[in-house]
C-alpha cells in the first residue's frame, strides 16, 4: 500500500498516463507485487494533487482505476496473493526476484 501526495509533473504530455501511475505499474511489474496507491484530490496551499489512485496487479496492469483526478472515489479489486507468487516466473529464464544479483548492487 502506497499512500501518496502525487502532484503534476512538469512537462507531462497530456496524452500519456500520469507519471505516478506509470511508476506504480512499473514497481508492481518489476517486483511481482500488487500495489495499491492512494492519492488525494483537490488543492492545498495552491498545490494541486493528481488523484488518479489505482490498484495494480502483480504483473503491472491496473486491477482498478485510475480513479478520478478531481473527485473522491473508493477503488476495490480482488487480489490473489498466490497468483502474484506464481507470476514472478515470467518464463523459464526470468524470475523477477530469484534472478536478482544483490552481490553486485
Amino acid at each position: 500500500c502506497v499512500p501518496t501526495n502525487w502532484v503534476p509533473m512538469p512537462a507531462q504530455p497530456a496524452e500519456l498516463p500520469a507519471m505516478a501511475n506509470l511508476l506504480a505499474m512499473g514497481g508492481a511489474h518489476s517486483n511481482g507485487l500488487f500495489v495499491a496507491a492512494a492519492d488525494r484530490v483537490g488543492v492545498e496551499r495552491d498545490q494541486p494533487f493528481l488523484g488518479r489512485s489505482l490498484i495494480v496487479d502483480s504483473q503491472g496492469w491496473p486491477a482498478a482505476g485510475p480513479a478520478s483526478p478531481t473527485d473522491e472515489e473508493i477503488l476495490m479489486a480482488s487480489v490473489n496473493l498466490a497468483d502474484a507468487r506464481r507470476h514472478r516466473q515470467l518464463n523459464a529464464f526470468n524470475h523477477v526476484l530469484r534472478d536478482r544479483r544483490p552481490d553486485i548492487y
